[in-house]
């Protein structure tokens, strides 16, 4: 049913829709002979009087994905919808060192229907390949911080430890202390078996609430419940809650640029960043990703943060996004605004305070020369 097409009144008065956009509710009532449009050659094969549930599954047969609705069904009788648990980053601290690993359920079979690498991750012969307590502990194999996390500019990941969202989480594992500092870090008999475990951070209590466990269960306690525990050290926890998100509805939301000094709106949390998809959309080879997140960069762009946009670090690790950026720059930005910014960033450029942007600085003089 094409849903975009307009509608006929219905006999109860209402009136004609206008535009093309959605109908008010996805499972709006109409009569199938009052339809101004044909029906689409996949719902004209259905018997001309259909009951009203064929409608409401048509509507559910475009909703649902059919690896959701498989994994679905199958949780009736195993009754474990969830077989696989990520552990990914949510903070970094003033020296650079990300830590506070956070757990994300996850389908397995959802996983690897969308990305080949989990396909192959998942497959065997990889450790993660293992199957372990979903409940249980951080990998004790596995350290619960990154000295090396490679993409600085993060915004996905929360500064120092200010601004903690409300998430789901048991930490278990010393958190990587800060350089140069004496900060105390708890130890697992000073940590709280309440539902909500709290890490001792810079002499003051940090409590995650943990949303996950049942509420008269400890954060260290075993659920029984066996799957695959996979880590990603260099990606950001909201990052990859939205990639999995994404998998399992089609739909995500992107977070403004820092640039652009606005802040998310109130119903946020899911929201991420879209550098930071972005980048893990073309670790995993998610083209389609990549394409809505490039998109939604172009779209926030404006001749004031233009210029900050591309002498960023995550500007010099993709020509892509390089190229985009000049683009906008000789098509849309106005030139007057970029010449105030352009002498302090040419010289802290040249300076070498900002060695990843010498790149761009060049290829963005290179196209506005003449050419021959």
């Amino acid at each position: 049913m094409n849903c975009d097409s307009p509608l006929t009144p219905t006999r109860g008065g209402g009136r004609r829709s206008r535009g093309r956009g959605r109908p008010d509710s996805a499972f709006r009532s109409v009569e199938l002979d009052k339809l101004d449009t044909p029906l689409s050659p996949k719902h004209s094969e259905l018997p001309a009087s259909p009951h009203p549930n064929s409608l409401v599954a048509l509507y559910l047969d475009q909703m649902v994905n059919p690896t959701l609705e498989a994994a679905l069904f199958e949780s009736l009788t195993t009754g474990q919808f969830y077989d696989t648990k990520l552990y990914a980053f949510s903070r970094k601290d003033p020296s650079g060192v990300v830590n506070t690993p956070v757990g994300i359920f996850a389908s397995s079979s959802i996983l690897k229907e969308h990305s080949v690498y989990f396909k192959h991750l998942l497959k065997g012969g990889f450790s993660e390949s293992a199957k372990s307590d979903l409940y249980g502990e951080f990998p004790a194999d596995r350290q619960p911080y990154n000295e090396h996390y490679s993409y600085g500019e993060d915004s996905d990941i929360e500064d120092d430890y200010t601004g903690l969202p409300m998430i789901g989480s048991s930490v278990s594992g010393d958190l990587k202390p800060e350089k140069d500092t004496n900060d105390t870090r708890s130890t697992p008999q000073d940590r709280s078996t309440s539902p909500s475990t709290a890490v001792e951070i810079k002499n003051k209590d940090v409590v995650l609430p943990d949303l996950i466990l049942p509420s008269n269960s400890s954060a260290n306690l075993t659920s029984g419940l066996r799957g695959n525990v996979i880590v990603k050290p260099d990606v950001a926890f909201n990052t990859l809650r939205a990639l999995i998100f994404w998998f399992m509805t089609g739909k995500i939301a992107f977070a403004p640029l820092r640039s652009e000094g606005t802040t998310a709106p109130n119903d946020g949390p899911r929201s991420c960043s879209p550098k930071s998809m972005y980048r893990l959309a073309s670790e995993l080879d998610i083209d389609k990703l990549k394409e809505l997140a490039i998109e939604d960069i172009k779209n926030k762009l404006s001749s004031k943060n233009i210029l900050p946009e591309l002498f960023s670090e995550f500007s010099s690790l993709y020509p892509e996004v390089l190229a985009m950026e000049i683009n906008y720059i000789q098509t849309r930005a106005d030139k007057k605004i970029l010449r105030e910014q352009f002498t302090s960033w040419s010289k802290d450029i040249l300076a070498g305070n900002f060695p990843h942007a010498v790149p761009a600085l060049l290829a963005l003089t290179e196209s506005l020369l003449p050419r021959a």
